[in-house]
């Protein structure tokens, strides 16, 4: 409250007259998360790099492609293991035409267990994700169903299920057999499995949100309320199906004495994922690289090397599901071992029932927009985060605050903290107070140059908004409230003195 202050008094100092600036312990870093993505983007410089494919052929019925794996000394090489060199590349493409080498094939047997229930974080990444719905959004279709009593209680930040549960796991699943779509999943589900989400031990003060003795009643929802009941209800349903299995294999060969390596995977049985998985899903598993039947000691021959080009991609912005994720994981951001392992064991930035709203507080102050599903910062986000402390922004001072905290909590005298926060906060406001703060009015960088940002200028002719950038860039605009003559341009000097009209005074005295 006081640095909200503070920054307001500054900023209409700094030329802004309707400035008013908010502050906060989490909102603040949060707004620095997404200006620090947005700039990082911005200023992100692609790279050309280079993939040597190798099409190899052991009989006319068994081909498949191996990609060149140098290793990580090999001079061509970045620190991500990318070759930049094209020539070299090419070169290497040109040797192993026609080259055989001997295969040596791998294969591990694997399974993935289902995935555990949802948390509201990982609610919200998925809903997110998939449906494009804002963190309030899913929040409140969340809310929504915990009143009319098909979920459980939404705000969790737990992904654990308590095993005396257990008992009312064949009343669930047949409540949810009544309702459409769910009933065949329901019967096939085998409530005699028991899954890594039965784990007393690692539910907190709430367990993970699934549905209730009540799912199968057929009261009306609404379209938002239906999409995350259906990711409640199979994610618990998945719960009750085998691990999905399949079989990894590796194959390694050498080329003309280049190391070459091709995977594939090869689905044995679907398990939990018929349960979640959709269509577009099923396509997208269809698509991953397959191996023809190989075995160790075959011969393959390279038919044809060819180079393909690439370039690297920046970050993507993020959206209302990244974003709370990296909210929660805001620690593994820190340097400082301490620092990230109280970041770690709480709850990051804000808690499961706060990072929503602490999204539509930047929202509704105009510190960032929607993009589509992007959320963007602002011009006036940006000056904020540009004005502010290093400290303020950062995430470390919630860590150190909830160390000071802690030692509190176990016994240390709180008066030494509450002298340090004040003088700390005294010092930062002294701070504050102290800077040129240029806050555009309504957001606004300068239309013409795009650089600077408008603030409030008393000119020779009242009051104006001019670009931050003068001299270089001249832009001016009427400052809202006042009179529009009177932001007008200074007249040219045309080296002529200007002649006064004469005008008639009416006087009125005694008769």
């Amino acid at each position: 409250m006081n640095l909200s202050r503070a920054y307001t008094i500054s900023a209409r100092s700094g030329g802004n007259p309707v400035a008013v600036l908010s502050l906060g312990r989490c909102q603040t870093p949060t707004l620095s998360l997404i200006v620090s993505r947005d700039l990082e983007i911005e200023n992100f410089v692609p790279k050309d790099f280079f993939a040597v494919v190798a099409r190899i052929e052991v009989s006319t019925a068994k081909t498949f492609d191996a990609l060149w794996t140098p290793p990580d000394t090999h001079p061509s090489l970045d620190s991500e293991k990318r070759c930049l060199d094209r020539a070299e590349a090419s070169r290497i493409a040109a040797r192993i035409k026609g080259q055989e080498g001997r295969l040596d094939v791998k294969k591990t047997d694997k399974s993935e267990p289902p995935p555990l229930p949802w948390s509201l974080s990982t609610l919200t990444v998925e809903a997110s994700k998939k449906y494009g719905l804002s963190a309030k959004e899913i929040l409140d279709a969340a809310q929504g169903l915990y009143e009319k009593k098909l979920t459980t209680y939404p705000r969790t930040d737990c992904e654990y299920l308590p095993e005396n549960q257990k008992a009312d796991v064949r009343e669930i699943l047949a409540a949810l057999s009544k309702r459409k779509g769910y009933a065949g999943l329901a019967e096939g589900a085998d409530p005699a499995l028991v899954s890594r989400a039965w784990n007393t031990e690692k539910v907190t003060a709430h367990h993970a949100i699934v549905p209730t003795l009540e799912a199968g009643s057929g009261i009306s929802l609404s379209d938002r309320e239906e999409k995350i009941f259906d990711l409640v209800c199979r994610r618990y349903l998945a719960q009750f199906y085998p691990p999905c299995r399949y079989t990894e294999t590796v194959v390694t060969l050498a080329l003309a004495g280049e190391p070459f390596r091709a995977t594939g995977k090869t689905p044995v049985a679907t398990g939990w994922k018929i349960v979640t998985q959709t269509a577009e899903e099923d396509d997208r598993e269809e698509q991953e690289p397959t191996l023809p039947p190989l075995s160790s000691g075959e011969i393959g021959r390279c038919r044809e090397g060819t180079v393909k080009a690439k370039k690297t991609a920046p970050p993507k912005p993020y959206t209302d599901g990244t974003l709370i994720a990296a909210m929660k994981n805001v620690g593994k951001t820190l340097t400082d071992p301490g620092e990230k392992k109280i970041l770690l064991e709480t709850d990051g930035l804000g808690t499961e029932a706060t990072r929503a709203a602490v999204i539509e507080g930047l929202l509704f102050r105009g510190y960032i927009e929607k993009s589509r599903k992007a959320l963007v910062s602002t011009p006036k986000g940006r000056a904020l985060i540009e004005a502010c402390e290093s400290e303020v922004k950062s995430p470390a001072m919630t860590a150190v605050w909830e160390r000071k905290l802690e030692a509190i909590s176990g016994g240390a005298d709180p008066s030494g903290f509450q002298r340090e926060i004040e003088g700390h906060v005294r010092r930062l406001i002294d701070s504050a107070l102290k800077k040129n703060v240029q806050i555009p009015i309504d957001g606004k960088r300068c239309p013409k140059c795009r650089n600077g940002v408008l603030r409030r200028v008393n000119g020779k002719y009242g009051p104006f908004l001019g670009c931050s950038g003068y001299p270089d860039c001249r832009h001016m605009e009427k400052l809202p409230g006042t009179n529009p003559a009177k932001t007008a341009s200074a007249p040219k000097k045309s080296g002529k003195t200007p002649v006064r009209k004469s005008t008639t005074v009416k006087r009125h005295g005694r008769a």
